[in-house]
C-alpha cells in the first residue's frame, strides 16, 4: 500500500483513536482503583489501545 491510497486515511484515525481510548481507560481505572494516576501503565494502555483494534 503506498501513501496515496485513500484508505490510509481511515487506518491512520483509526490507529491513534484506539490508542487514545486505551490510555484513557487505563488512566479512569487507575484513577479509581488507587486514588491517583500512574502514568507508566497510562502509557502502557496507549501502546496496547490499536492492539485490541
Amino acid at each position: 500500500m503506498d501513501a496515496s491510497k485513500i484508505s490510509l486515511a481511515s487506518i491512520a484515525i483509526n490507529t491513534v483513536l484506539s490508542g487514545a481510548s486505551g490510555g484513557a481507560a487505563v488512566l479512569f481505572m487507575t484513577l479509581k482503583k488507587f486514588g491517583k494516576t500512574d502514568p507508566s501503565m497510562t502509557m502502557n494502555g496507549v501502546l496496547a489501545g490499536p492492539i485490541f483494534d
